[in-house]
């Protein structure tokens, strides 16, 4: 079973070189956030903005910036599991072989057959990448994120581009492996209704230098997010109550 990670974020700024050789391109400035042990929390912010760039900060792919972030006040980093825009998959290996990559030698083969038929993958494990649909392929590289137990999972936009009822079906497959494993999530998206779909907690970032909007819980019961009219109903409420929201959402 994972641990349970909880995260601290302190970026006073970072920056990319410009290609045209000019300034310095400032993309986030004073962002400072937390995420609890086991929450599942939305990133929510419009396209553009530096959700990418957070994400690349926390997984320590890119250690180029002037602040902190840390892990339960310690200084070993976690395991983390990263769900990138596109699904990645080796196209000359098999769904099976694409997720035993990851995998340590000694992981009980149980574990992982367990695991794929969790996510429906049971009966393509055998299957190469350019036979599977989009929708499948986000499930494969969703199980490949799950199966190494991560202490913290990221995922970037992961199901961008499905349409509306498989984003549906892979969202309750997400919410329901989680359940059964738990850990700490940071999920970024643009789009509202997935946010609310999904999240414990929904930060809200700006347009760059990006910041912190506003952090708002959300309080819909988890059996009640398939519903729509609930969820429409929140969105409502959230441009009301936070009306320097309205442009982000």
């Amino acid at each position: 079973m994972a641990s349970v990670t909880a995260v601290n974020i302190h970026i006073r700024s970072k920056s990319f070189h410009r290609t045209d050789g000019g300034q310095k391109q400032l993309v986030i400035r004073q962002l400072e956030f937390s995420v609890r042990s086991g929450e599942f929390l939305c990133l929510v912010g419009p396209s553009g903005c530096g959700k990418t760039t957070l994400l690349h900060l926390i997984a320590g792919l890119d250690k180029q910036f002037d602040g902190n972030i840390s892990f339960n006040e310690q200084d070993v980093p976690p395991l983390v599991g990263y769900v990138f825009q596109e699904p990645r998959l080796l196209p000359w290996r098999t769904v099976r072989d694409n997720i035993d990559l990851v995998l340590k030698p000694n992981r009980p083969h149980e574990d992982v057959d367990r695991l794929l038929e969790n996510m429906g993958l049971g009966q393509v494990q055998d299957v190469y990448p350019e036979r599977l649909s989009l929708g499948m392929s986000r499930r494969v590289a969703l199980a490949r994120a799950f199966a190494i137990q991560p202490d913290l999972l990221l995922m970037d936009e992961p199901f961008v581009s499905l349409d509306a009822p498989t984003a549906r079906n892979v969202h309750a497959l997400l919410s329901r492996v989680w359940h059964q494993r738990p850990h700490t999530v940071i999920f970024v998206t643009h789009d509202l209704r997935e946010a609310i779909r999904l999240a414990d907690r929904l930060v809200f970032l700006s347009n760059p230098p990006m910041r912190v909007v506003t952090d708002i819980p959300v309080d819909i019961p988890r059996a009640d997010r398939h519903l729509p009219d609930k969820i429409d109903a929140f969105r409502r409420q959230l441009a009301t109550r936070h009306p320097k929201i309205r442009d982000l959402i």
